[in-house]
């Protein structure tokens, strides 16, 4: 990171004198409190963050003797769904998530900084300025689990702090936890039988997406009518008139903390995503309060801010040039991730509880999430018949999903699972929620936790086997969300398409890793597999080895056959009959050098593949498109490949930055290269369109600037509207002639 932009992010992030007066001031009470108590511990008051928000209290908790006190102000940066701040120690230690290029446009607690949609535990990273202070874990309070969330409590009230599971003392410091029983699941066979075909062009496209129908929330919409672009805490919406494109209105939503108690000390996150429908756009913000742990230096200088709730603010834009506000409702939690089928949004967040000394046994907006519909002051706690527990969470973390009927906007039902969403696909019918598992295989030794996931139901693969994955399956029925049904396969997904639903079955497909041998003297293994599931997540049949030594690149599912990337040197790419769900067979394997890292069913039974380029060693060198021959899967082949001369591009890693228009042979996508001096480091990003047919192959048709900041590339997303190309991203909006890329207009945005 450099110094100018360490120095920026450090002004964005420092707290005001007034709040720094109001926590010095609350501590301060605090302390006064503790001393004068005569019994032998200590009383803790405090709020859950969304009671905070509203300005309700909650019964005081008991701190149990021997627990640390609080002793001054110190401040860690540890995530809640998304804590997303650098902190400062003098001559001591930093520790804040690090975010992924991908999620530099679209998030961030800080006021100007971008908010992260990556969670916290994947992205963490300590850097060391001098040795660590020595640090004690937090003891936990002792709390007895009854009424109807006792299940929940339970689990929770053994479970570490998400502080504690960061703390370098925690190891030694970790409780056993209590074995949580799955939930019962009722059987359940729901069919999704579409098969992504390339499309038929309707006037305007829309955002690239897993499933046809299924839309995602992203930082550029369109629905043919008007172009909504976030840009920072706006939203800037504009009329695409080709060369008269402009910009008819700005929504602000700096406003929507105007109800909540200035005491919290909350601040807003940017626009994360959005998404448009019926005349309706609905706008996704996460709401941040600042924490204080007991662990840390007394040197920071820095607040961190934990993530308290996800809004789906919802407009009337109708109009495009009059939005109206409409309607707000929140949810506990980071912003994850969003889905939209006829008419009806689901919501997804991830909310953790960092302070388990916060907890009251006899208010369970403590330690449940909670939703809140326009009134702040009206947060409910998710039912306990609606919340289910995963097996093997070491941190108190929930997936929160709830589903909102657009054109009316109510609730129309909500569930959440005691798991992280590492990935989440949605069907027709389902939502699956993918949480991440992992045990010792060097010492064999398990904790009381780990021992709760099945790892014995596991594949005997001739090595002991290090990952999983528990699946979720929460059932849409309209919006009534219910969890159906849990699972666990072995191996971790490379992303949300490596899951699929098919006539009723769910296919997965995992890098499964491991060792032979013990702590002393062990081989590292990795071995790509596909599962295919029942409704109960029940493996039906399965390809447990697809290759040796290699890990998953890229998956498409299309229908009964399922296509992946692996790679090591080269690219295998795999051709797999699916038609029956209980003998999964490969059908082909075709090697070349490089490989996809994103895959787009084409044309004639022709697949796409976009990713980087390497030789027959492995060596990667900038990236490529690959043209694939599958209408006869049993006979892949490679018909064209076009070397990119670019170090890398979002869309590797987003495929809603890829714009695919197979009808008219189009597929464009931004690209990034850097250049470096002595003194030096230089930044070019573009956006590169390309045409394909079967004669010529791969022919670049159009190059065209785009903004940098910071040595960062600046999200951007293409759409075609009528005969017109629009290339939009926070900075500004080119049009084109969408024949010629004759370029037409700018519309600048900031």
């Amino acid at each position: 990171m450099s110094d100018e932009i360490f120095d920026k992010m450090s002004a964005q992030m420092k707290p005001s004198d007034e709040l720094l007066a109001r926590l010095d001031a609350a501590l301060a009470a605090e302390s006064a409190d503790a001393a004068s108590a005569a019994a032998p511990s200590d009383v803790v008051s405090g709020e859950s963050p969304l009671q905070a928000a509203s300005g309700s209290t909650r019964p005081a908790v008991s701190r149990p003797t021997g627990a640390p006190k609080r002793k001054r102000r110190v401040w860690l940066p540890i995530a809640s769904g998304v804590s997303a701040l650098a902190v400062v120690v003098a001559g001591s230690f930093m520790i804040g998530p690090m975010l992924q290029q991908g999620a530099m446009e679209s998030s961030a607690p800080q006021e100007n900084a971008p908010a992260a949609t990556q969670f916290p535990m994947d992205s963490t990273e300590a850097v060391a300025t001098s040795a660590p202070p020595e640090v004690e874990p937090v003891a936990s309070p002792t709390i007895t689990a009854s009424g109807p969330y006792a299940e929940v409590l339970g689990k929770i009230a053994n479970m570490p702090s998400m502080s504690e599971y960061l703390n370098p003392a925690y190891s030694s410091a970790r409780e056993q936890a209590n074995t949580a029983p799955m939930p019962a699941s009722a059987p359940e066979v729901a069919t999704d039988t579409g098969v992504l075909e390339a499309g038929s062009y309707t006037g305007y496209t829309g955002t690239n997406t897993q499933v046809v129908g299924i839309d995602e929330g992203d930082i550029v919409k369109t629905d043919g009518k008007a172009i909504y672009v976030a840009s920072g805490k706006q939203i800037k919406i504009v009329d695409p008139v080709g060369a008269a494109t402009q910009v008819v209105a700005t929504i602000n939503t700096t406003d929507l903390l105007a109800d909540a108690d200035p005491a919290a000390g909350l601040i807003s996150s940017q626009v994360l995503e959005m998404m448009v429908d019926d005349g309706k756009l609905i706008v996704f913000v996460t709401e941040y309060q600042p924490r204080t742990v007991e662990v840390g230096s007394e040197n920071t200088t820095y607040v961190p801010y934990d993530a308290t709730q996800t809004k789906a603010v919802i407009y009337d834009v109708s109009t495009p040039a009059s939005p109206k506000y409409l309607a707000s409702l929140g949810q506990s939690g980071a912003y994850s991730t969003t889905r939209l089928s006829e008419g009806v949004l689901y919501v997804v967040t991830s909310y953790s509880i960092d302070d388990p000394a916060s907890i009251d046994p006899e208010d369970p907006s403590t330690f449940v999430p909670l939703t809140s519909d326009d009134d702040r002051k009206k947060l409910t706690p998710i039912g306990p018949d609606r919340i289910s527990i995963c097996p093997g969470e070491e941190i108190p973390v929930y997936t929160v999903a709830t589903a909102i009927d657009v054109n009316s906007q109510k609730r129309l039902g909500e569930a959440s699972v005691l798991g992280s969403p590492n990935n989440v696909y949605m069907s027709d019918a389902n939502l699956y929620i993918a949480s991440y598992r992992y045990h010792d295989v060097y010492t064999g030794v398990d904790t009381a936790t780990q021992k709760e996931v099945d790892w014995d139901s596991l594949p005997k693969l001739g090595f002991k086997v290090e990952n999983g994955t528990q699946l979720v399956r929460i059932r849409l029925n309209g919006g009534d969300l219910q969890v159906a049904a849990q699972g666990l396969v072995a191996g971790s997904l490379v992303d949300q398409f490596a899951m699929d639903e098919y006539d009723g079955y769910l296919r997965v497909a995992t890098t499964i890793g491991g060792a032979t041998g013990d702590s002393s003297n062990f081989t590292w293994k990795s071995q790509p597999a596909l599962f295919v599931l029942d409704g109960d997540l029940k493996t039906v049949g399965s390809i447990e080895k697809l290759v040796s030594d290699e890990s998953i690149q890229s998956v498409r599912f299309n229908g009964a056959v399922g296509y992946v990337v692996t790679f090591q040197q080269v690219d295998p790419l795999f051709a797999i009959n699916l038609g029956n769900p209980k003998d999964p067979k490969v059908m082909d394997k075709l090697k070349v050098p490089g490989y996809s890292t994103y895959m787009h069913p084409w044309t004639d039974g022709k697949l796409l593949g976009l990713g980087y380029n390497a030789d027959t060693n492995g060596n990667v060198s900038g990236m490529k498109l690959s043209m694939y021959d599958a209408a006869n899967p049993y006979d892949l082949r490679e018909l064209q490949t076009e070397k990119v001369k670019f170090d890398d591009s979002e869309a590797l890693q987003d495929h809603r930055a890829v714009f695919v228009d197979p009808e008219s042979g189009i597929v464009a996508f931004p690209a990034y290269s850097w250049s470096y001096t002595e003194t030096t480091t230089n930044m070019s990003a573009v956006y590169l369109v390309y045409k394909y047919d079967d004669e010529a192959g791969f022919t670049q048709l159009g190059s065209f600037e785009l903004p940098v900041a910071n040595l960062s590339y600046v999200s951007t997303r293409a759409f075609r509207i009528e005969s017109s190309f629009y290339v939009a991203n926070r900075v500004e909006v080119d049009v084109f002639d969408y024949e010629s890329l004759a370029e037409q207009h700018t519309v600048k945005l900031d």
